[in-house]
């Protein structure tokens, strides 16, 4: 290897490690991001029932919710901010 390639071989290496710490970053944020259903409970201030309530009027929906068990014993993730996005931009109750 000439000079040249050496160096363009450890820049290469320098920036794949940069994007690799990028990258599990990004991942970690991700998955601090998903939170439990008792901590939704707690989050948006509602009842299991309430929250039950929500996600099949559909005013939780899509993006927000992910299944981490399985179909017979589900176990639920909620995405934090699209979570309260939804949450908030539900139609306000008739008074």
């Amino acid at each position: 290897m000439n000079p040249d390639t050496q160096y363009l071989s450890h820049r290469l290496d320098a920036i794949e490690k940069k994007l690799d710490t990028l990258i599990q970053a990004s991942a970690e944020r991700e998955m601090n991001e998903w939170i439990t259903t008792k901590d939704a409970l707690a989050l948006m201030s509602v009842s299991d029932r309430q929250l039950t309530r929500l996600i099949s009027s559909g005013v939780i929906h899509g993006e927000a919710i992910r299944n981490v068990g399985t179909v017979k014993s589900p176990r639920y993730r909620y995405h934090r901010s699209r979570l309260l996005k939804q949450w908030l931009k539900r139609a306000p109750l008739p008074q």
